[in-house]
């Protein structure tokens, strides 16, 4: 099978919504914050221009075919981060241990 969109999709369709979920990472807001667009404007320019367009029509084709879609938090263990993922470490992205459970708008 030749790897495309299409074929990928048409893949995705045939699952059996029973037995398949889709798991979602790397997705939440603290990705493109105000913050991170001024450290490090091309990274979330590609997580707008690249990622979220080609997620999207994933999340709508599994939706509608009502297989499960589960979201995960991701942060680290700690406040200081020694732990968070290279990536992050890269573009110098730190979410601290329950920061995402915050209330308000600067979440502090």
């Amino acid at each position: 099978m030749e790897l495309t969109r299409e074929a990928i999709w048409s893949h995705i369709v045939r699952m059996d919504r029973r037995k398949t979920t889709v798991l979602v990472m790397d997705l939440q807001s603290a990705e493109i914050s105000e913050e991170l667009q001024l450290k490090n404007p091309e990274y979330v320019d590609r997580i707008r221009r690249v990622v979220v367009p080609n997620v999207r029509p994933l999340l709508d084709i599994v939706r509608s075919n009502r297989v499960k879609v589960i979201y995960t938090i991701v942060e680290s263990l700690t406040q200081d981060g020694p732990d968070h993922s290279v990536l992050h470490k890269m573009v110098n992205l730190h979410v601290p241990k329950g920061l995402m459970g915050r209330k308000g708008p600067d979440r502090r």
